[in-house]
């Protein structure tokens, strides 16, 4: 929900413009008070939703099957709020936590209104970067992606294939974890503590700029 824009979204007629502006969504100009904006979006997006399901039901629909990885998304999304924002290995209905096909019938239909709320706010989202993406390109300007290396262990994709993650030590593939490894071992034997010792980023921008380098960080 942090990615789509309020503003657009006023601009179709699902939202109002004293609706957004009568929330509170922080008092600080030089940062985000991230938990201010998740609370103020969360009602708003839902409205949206209520107003925009009957325009975009066949856009939605076409949208939904083209994207079977939304199902288990939007469902953990689901559970999520159901369970208290609690991480899945927490949530005690054994059934669902572990993916098993009856639950997921029974938290589906429990669910539903959420279930598809979260979808639709993917819907939104894959709309409006589709749009900027198109405008982008119009400028002959190419966008370059980070592809995300590591999966948080409360995720959808976890829990809903978690043969394909490494999550116990008695895995027969656990050994074969190099970048696990290396994690665990070596990182307090090089691992430096931001003190004094450490050098300012302003002074290392400096010296990049001196020698004609380019400022990058590595991380583990």
């Amino acid at each position: 929900p942090f990615l789509i824009d309020p503003d657009t979204l006023i601009e179709e007629g699902l939202l109002e413009r004293g609706e957004v502006e009568s929330l509170y969504w922080g008092n600080d100009p030089t940062s985000v008070d991230f938990e201010a904006v998740y609370r103020g979006r969360e009602p708003l997006f839902r409205l949206a939703c209520l107003r925009g399901w009957e325009r975009d039901k066949e856009a939605f629909a076409v949208f939904r099957s083209a994207n079977p990885w939304l199902e288990d998304y939007a469902l953990f999304m689901a559970l999520k709020r159901h369970f208290g924002m609690r991480a899945w290995t927490e949530w005690e209905d054994e059934d669902i936590r572990l993916h098993r096909a009856s639950a997921l019938a029974e938290y589906n239909a429990k669910l539903r209104e959420d279930v598809e709320f979260y979808i639709y706010l993917q819907f939104l989202f894959f709309k409006q970067w589709s749009k900027l993406k198109s405008y982008i390109h119009s400028l002959d300007i190419k966008i370059i992606g980070d592809l995300p290396i590591y999966v948080a262990l409360d995720s959808a994709d976890v829990w809903s294939e978690p043969h394909f993650f490494l999550l116990d030590e008695n895995n027969p593939h656990m050994m074969y974890d190099l970048l696990g490894w290396i994690k665990s071992q070596l990182i307090s034997k090089f691992y430096i503590d931001a003190t004094d010792e450490c050098p300012k980023v302003k002074d290392l921008v400096a010296l990049c700029e001196e020698v004609d380098a380019f400022l990058c960080y590595a991380y583990l």
